[in-house]
């Protein structure tokens, strides 16, 4: 019984000094990242031209996910999504898109864009906690990189419900119409199409209710009467090497 009992007060005397003696750490919770804000979550480059957003980002832990540049998805390595998460700066080009991220500021910039039409782009941000997604968009350079070598005049017309016909004129004949847009669908030029008309100054198309003819350096668009009761809108794009013109056009609802 004394045996027992001298055992159980050395044992009560050591756990007391071991408690006494060392320091007890609580548990801190890591930083998983939370909620992200973003100063701009909708960019749009109108000129065309090369040029740079920076983004003000507001979060903890936060890294950029991935990158999406018209039909092209980039997807950011796990192993840059840790660094990002830790603080550390980041850079990538996808296409014509270059995404930075520098501290708590994301930048994104952009080359020129000498196309016919606007171009997009997303950027997701991502946290243990959150996702944010930035959408952007680039205006085509108006003219191309050539300037206007074409010199379309008029470069929009209005027609009434009746319908009729109307003549532009250019600078030169070395042009081809390569594009034509009636109410939003698109109708792309043959490449025979395009020769031809190089060939012989001459072209002529009819896409539902508008024909569009071209002779040498003149431009012509004819439109069928309209009795839809709403308006309707076209626009014919011509090509002279890396220079563009556009002619847009309104037809009144009846």
């Amino acid at each position: 019984m004394k045996s027992n009992l001298f055992l159980f007060f050395t044992l009560l005397l050591f756990v007391v000094g071991c408690t006494d003696n060392e320091e007890i750490h609580p548990v801190v919770p890591v930083d998983a990242g939370g909620e992200i804000e973003v100063s701009e979550s909708v960019v749009t480059f109108t000129t065309g031209y090369s040029d740079t957003v920076s983004i003000d980002v507001e979060g903890t832990r936060w890294w950029v996910d991935n990158i999406v540049v018209e039909d092209t998805t980039a997807v950011v390595d796990r192993a840059d999504k840790d660094a990002m998460a830790e603080g550390e700066d980041f850079s990538t080009v996808c296409r014509w898109l270059t995404v930075s991220r520098t501290g708590g500021r994301l930048e994104l910039a952009v080359e020129d864009n000498f196309v016919i039409d606007e171009r997009s782009f997303s950027v997701t941000l991502a946290s243990e906690g959150d996702t944010v997604t930035i959408e952007g968009k680039q205006n085509g350079v108006p003219t191309g990189y050539w300037g206007d070598i074409i010199g379309l005049e008029p470069t929009s017309v209005t027609f009434s419900a009746e319908g009729g016909t109307a003549e532009c004129s250019t600078d030169k004949a070395n042009w081809e119409v390569i594009q034509i847009k009636v109410d939003g669908e698109t109708t792309t030029s043959t490449l025979d199409e395009r020769n031809e008309q190089h060939r012989t100054g001459k072209f002529e198309k009819t896409i539902g209710w508008l024909t569009v003819r071209a002779d040498g350096v003149k431009l012509y668009v004819t439109t069928a009467p309209n009795d839809t009761g709403r308006e309707r809108k076209f626009e014919v794009v011509l090509e002279s090497g890396d220079c563009f013109n556009r002619l847009y056009g309104t037809q009144a609802a009846e």
